[in-house]
């Protein structure tokens, strides 16, 4: 019985879970999870070359670490589908993709002047 009751307890451990109201940033982290699937799916549909495909697929990497950082046990498909539909409105779906992709451009640029600065005091 209590071999029973110890491998109920660990396989019932820690489940994938969705938040019931996500907080703003969270929310617009999904968005952008969201914004870079449907992205995906057309770019595969439509062959895009392999540059514009790793550049997508870093992007979808960047907005997965900051949730899965904040949530680790978070379900994400289930996170994003509980959101709903993209928003209706064209301009509000592109204001969100640019959102998405100003922030994720930003951190590239951080990111990239920060190797220069390493790699220049590194040099002799």
């Amino acid at each position: 019985m209590l071999q029973s009751l110890a491998l109920f307890a660990a396989l019932s451990a820690t489940p994938a879970q969705v938040p019931a109201s996500p907080s703003p940033a969270l929310r617009h982290n999904l968005q952008c999870i969201g914004a870079a699937s449907v992205l995906q799916h057309l770019n595969k549909s439509r062959g895009d070359d392999a540059d514009r495909q790793k550049t997508l697929l870093a992007f979808t990497l960047y907005y997965v670490g900051k949730v899965k950082g904040a949530q680790p046990e978070i379900d994400l498909a289930e996170a994003i589908r509980s959101l709903g539909p993209p928003p209706a409105d064209p301009q509000e779906r592109k204001d969100l993709v640019t959102g998405c992709i100003d922030e994720f451009r930003q951190i590239g640029e951080q990111l990239s002047s920060t190797g220069k600065a390493l790699l220049d005091k590194s040099k002799p």
